[in-house]
């Protein structure tokens, strides 16, 4: 479980970044780490789906295909006033983060009545 707990920690850092690049570059801000953010963002991604349940891989399916979709209206749209395009990422990380808490909860619990059987 410490294995998944810090894979998901991870993973939860590297999506966050990638946001966070977006919202810099439509800030006029731009942090320079959009690339680095999103390419790291990918290992952790695929290394997430090897492991995770079916509800945490969904909904990191759906961050993903968010962040990019966000991605591409912030880099080509040439004015994105009254838009909100980080708000499907916004809304997308929520429901991860509480996927993610549900199989470690899970997995805490298993793991827990598993030592209890040695006993």
């Amino acid at each position: 479980m410490d294995d998944k707990k810090g894979l998901y920690r991870d993973l939860l850092i590297r999506l966050y970044g990638w946001r966070d690049s977006l919202a810099s570059v439509l800030r006029n801000e731009d942090d320079g780490k959009l690339v680095d953010n999103r390419s790291i963002a990918y290992k952790w991604i695929v290394e997430t789906s090897l492991i995770a349940d079916d509800r945490v891989r969904s909904a990191v399916t759906d961050v993903h295909r968010a962040l990019v979709d966000a991605q591409t209206v912030v880099l080509d749209s040439a004015s994105t006033a009254g838009e909100r395009p980080l708000q499907a990422v916004e809304d997308g990380l929520v429901v991860l983060e509480d996927a993610l808490r549900a199989e470690l909860a899970v997995s805490a619990r298993v793991r827990s009545r598993f030592g209890a059987w040695r006993l």
